[in-house]
């Protein structure tokens, strides 16, 4: 029987019984202390539930509910605007700024990752977008290296009939639709970037336009040309925001920096000093840019190097209309920038990116061919005034800009219409400081001579300067010893005394095509010699003429046995242009001058014109007997280089 608890009542007198109010008691709860957990499995966690960590088969607590343990590795998701509830699903999420990158869609990933599922043992690692995949090497020092970047790599050895390692990139005229200009709407706005600081390496920068498994572009002597494009073209990430530049910037890099010296050198100026600071000036990285605003001068290098590699690939393509425009934009907008960064430099590092900037102005020229604008940049170059607080200690970029300046002003004087007169200093030292130190050794790879050739150059040009200055009048005895001194400095130098230290001795190849251009060098210097101090006719030259195509057509031969046949590396052509224009057996120049049109270089191809020139004049006027002479008849300017 159940018991019942009875009631207590109170007796109202006025309302009858009424039930007495239950005594009011507060309940006490027990806070209980609760752990958290980040370790358990993604099931658990997912479920809000404590895990029990079991490794093996999965956690017990699934198991006891029947459901799939999901282990406890790292999940990972993509990052998407949509906002959804992924609490438990992922580690903890950081978003940093609502990213503007450019988004990639499934089907570009699919299209990626298939193309690299294709290539099963990679020679190195090959990059597609985001993703890539890594070969398995022992050797894992060399694998990063970049062709040509090391003389130690395989070209003596390689066959030309050799099988090439094939890349994801197929092979394209440069004439598809690949290359064409894309209007200025597909660019991307607004990239998530990296914040670099004005000391930042833009090494990195530079080698990611060019990853190592990229194809490279051949140079046959024929006019049909088979390109494969930038692999930065078909990226859905590019390291620029337009696709044009892109391109530009990676024939510049691989192709347009090494034609511009005549053996391979991983210290070519041109692409390890021009294109960092060009890379300064460029408003169009998607990845990197400068934390403060680019100057004027680094803009104008920028454009400076597209368009030498615009006009480039318009000589490669027999004229392109297209690439012809891009080069006259990008020019014009080089020196428009230069027009307005010309102030004075405040210290070494300035002046030298603000030398380097002219310099490019040079290059220009030596692409399209347009030889008439060189004197007024070189000019700028001389007049541009080093600052008073700079350090004597130059670095190696330093020495290098030098050297390209003062060696493209002396060859700018041997071809001058008139000799710049001057007067004997009857105070101070009689020759000018030499343009080469000793230890200015860089000239040897940037353009086949040695510091000791340049400065008898140098000497021969002064000289010849002092004696046009007295020839209607009475002649200082001591400009003629210094003439006897400088006969005897050219004819007693000898190669075996030159030591070409920094072309190393595992490249015989190299080392060969060096000798050979400085044999040639010196032997047109003989020449100038003759020409411009002692006046000899040209059947007293005629052995040194043969000396120097001797030695450059064996110069060529070395080459397209070291690169198959590939015009990479283009000659320096100064004694070329000299012994041509003094040869009365020219048929020997005829070939080696078109040879080396299969380089696609403008300058080459106004030389070759100038020459045959010079020789219709000096055949149809049996007065005129000195190439100098027919030159300036002829009203033509040029920078043999």
């Amino acid at each position: 029987m159940a018991h019942i608890e009875k009631q207590p009542y109170i007796k109202d007198t006025m309302a009858g019984s009424v039930k007495a109010p239950r005594k009011q008691t507060k309940r006490l709860r027990q806070t209980k202390q609760k752990s958290v957990t980040f370790t358990g499995c993604w099931t658990c966690r997912s479920r809000k539930v404590k895990c029990d960590e079991r490794q093996r088969n999965g956690c017990g607590v699934c198991q006891k509910s029947g459901l799939e343990c999901a282990g406890y590795g790292v999940n990972l998701c993509w990052m998407t605007d949509k906002k959804r509830d992924i609490q438990g699903l992922r580690r903890r999420q950081i978003r940093l700024e609502q990213s503007t990158s450019p988004s990639i869609s499934d089907d570009e990933i699919n299209r990626i990752l298939s193309s690299l599922d294709k290539i099963s043992t990679p020679p190195r690692t090959i990059c597609v977008g985001p993703f890539a995949i890594f070969s398995k090497s022992e050797d894992g020092d060399n694998e990063d290296l970049e062709p040509h970047a090391s003389l130690e790599n395989s070209h003596p050895t390689q066959d030309c009939d050799s099988e090439i390692t094939p890349s994801q990139f197929d092979p394209v005229d440069l004439s598809s639709g690949i290359f064409e200009l894309i209007p200025n709407d597909n660019d991307i706005p607004h990239t998530e970037i990296l914040e670099m600081g004005s000391s930042s390496n833009w090494e990195s920068v530079r080698a990611m336009m060019d990853p190592p498994n990229s194809p490279t572009l051949s140079y046959p002597r024929e006019r049909s040309l088979t390109i494969y494009p930038s692999p930065h073209s078909e990226l859905p990430m590019p390291l620029f925001k337009d696709r044009k530049i892109s391109t530009l910037m990676y024939h510049y890099k691989n192709h347009v920096a090494e034609l511009l010296q005549p053996v391979f050198h991983p210290r070519n100026p041109w692409r390890t000093t021009y294109l960092p600071f060009a890379l300064e000036g460029c408003p169009d990285l998607c990845l990197v840019q400068n934390s403060s605003p680019s100057s004027n001068v680094s803009i104008s290098l920028f454009h400076s190097i597209l368009s030498s590699a615009a006009f480039h690939l318009r000589n490669v393509m027999g004229g392109s209309r297209e690439y012809h425009n891009l080069g006259l934009q990008h020019r014009a907008k080089a020196l428009r920038a230069l027009k307005f960064a010309l102030v004075a430099p405040n210290n070494s590092q300035q002046y030298t990116v603000y030398l380097t900037a002219m310099l490019s102005l040079v290059t220009i020229d030596t692409m399209t061919g347009e030889d008439s604008d060189f004197p007024i940049h070189l000019k700028g170059c001389r007049q541009l005034q080093r600052p008073v607080h700079a350090s004597d200690a130059l670095n190696d970029s330093s020495r290098q800009v030098s050297s390209i300046c003062h060696f493209l002003s002396l060859l700018a004087r041997t071809t001058a219409h008139e000799l710049e007169s001057r007067p004997w200093p009857t105070e101070g030292p009689f020759f000018e400081e030499p343009y080469f130190h000793v230890d200015d050794t860089n000239i040897q790879y940037m353009y086949g001579i040695t510091p000791y050739l340049g400065n008898l150059l140098q000497k021969t040009c002064q000289v010849a300067e002092y004696l046009a200055f007295y020839q209607d009048g009475e002649m200082p005895a001591i400009i003629l010893e210094a003439c006897s001194e400088l006969y005897d400095e050219i004819f007693s130098w000898d190669i075996e005394s030159e030591s070409f230290h920094l072309i190393t001795l595992e490249e015989p190849t190299m080392l060969e095509i060096i000798r050979c251009q400085a044999l040639a060098f010196h032997s047109a210097i003989a020449i100038f010699y003759y020409r411009a101090i002692e006046n000899s006719s040209p059947v007293d030259l005629q052995e040194r003429v043969r000396a120097i195509w001797k030695n450059l057509s064996l110069a060529e031969d070395l080459k397209d046995a070291y690169s198959c046949g590939d015009k990479r590396t283009a000659p320096m052509s100064w004694p070329a242009f000299i012994a041509a224009c003094e040869a009365t057996d020219r048929q020997p120049w005829v070939a080696w001058w078109e040879r080396v049109q299969g380089y696609s270089m403008g300058n080459f191809k106004r030389q070759w014109k100038v020459i045959y020139e010079i020789w219709n004049i000096m055949d149809s006027d049996e007065n005129v007997v000195n190439w100098r002479d027919a030159l300036k008849q002829s009203g033509k300017l040029v920078l043999p280089i």
